[in-house]
């Protein structure tokens, strides 16, 4: 994540991604017990396993990994090398905890828009993550920069719907630090201008709809959970709510992009 003011408010909300509400309001209902604060999950990851492909040679860079759930299931799932990168030093050794005894990852606490690569990639991912990023071009650049010939880029990311509000573009960045948010042919435009080729989108809104249901779902249950506080059962109803009003009336919306590195 970039230092600016979105990462310090991802920051206070990712800080705490291993609270008990979020084992119970997305890691259960949601990912089935994985660790994925995102909406793209197994479904995504095993999806670029098979496009990249990935197999126990390949070498994968993971963008703003968090505490390192995604990279862990790719090591697990295609025995790829994964190295990933966060600005966030909590995040980095959680992922770093999780990683114990896997060789093939490492991690590094690093600023994204900064870093700069030391060997080539055969994968590039970011999941749920760009827009907390404001120069997407020299990201996408550096993307290019890290991949060998042929590589494959591949991002999922909530967009901007066509009926995006100013208030609900307001809402996501206090909630949420979203200081980007573009549309999904915005986003590709981008990535091709960066030197991609074969850029391919696909809107995923359901998936959206259907995380977003499943979490309010479970929180409306919350007045149960032992050990979560009543303000944080309401804090995360009304979140919840809001998000998925918003892909439903599509001023949000999801998708994936996957490209070549020419």
């Amino acid at each position: 994540m970039p230092l600016d003011a979105g990462s310090d408010k991802n920051r206070e909300i990712y800080d705490h991604a291993d609270d008990e509400i979020w084992r119970r309001a997305v890691y259960q209902p949601v990912h089935d017990g994985w660790h994925f604060a995102n909406i793209g999950g197994r479904g995504f990851l095993d999806f670029i396993g098979v496009d990249a492909p990935l197999g126990p040679e390949s070498h994968v860079l993971d963008l703003c990994c968090g505490s390192g759930a995604a990279a862990c299931y790719l090591a697990e799932r295609f025995g790829s090398a994964v190295t990933g990168l966060d600005i966030n030093e909590s995040q980095i050794e959680r992922a770093r905890q999780r990683a114990q005894g896997m060789s093939q990852l490492n991690f590094l606490q690093a600023d994204v828009s900064a870093w700069r690569p030391d060997r080539r990639y055969d994968l590039v991912f970011a999941l749920d993550s760009l827009t907390l990023i404001a120069d997407l071009l020299g990201l996408f650049r550096t993307c290019r920069a890290a991949l060998r010939p042929g590589g494959r880029l591949a991002v999922a990311e909530v967009v901007a719907g066509a009926r995006l509000s100013d208030e609900m573009r307001a809402y996501a960045l206090a909630e949420d630090g979203t200081i980007t948010l573009v549309t999904a042919d915005q986003l590709g435009d981008v990535i091709e201008s960066a030197g991609f080729s074969n850029v391919e989108i696909v809107p995923l809104g359901e998936e959206a709809v259907r995380t977003f249901t499943l979490i309010h779902q479970s929180v409306r249950q919350g007045a149960n959970w032992r050990g979560v506080p009543e303000h944080k059962i309401e804090e995360w109803m009304l979140l919840s709510e809001r998000y998925l009003a918003a892909f439903i009336s599509d001023e949000l919306g999801y998708a994936r992009i996957v490209a070549t590195a020419t």
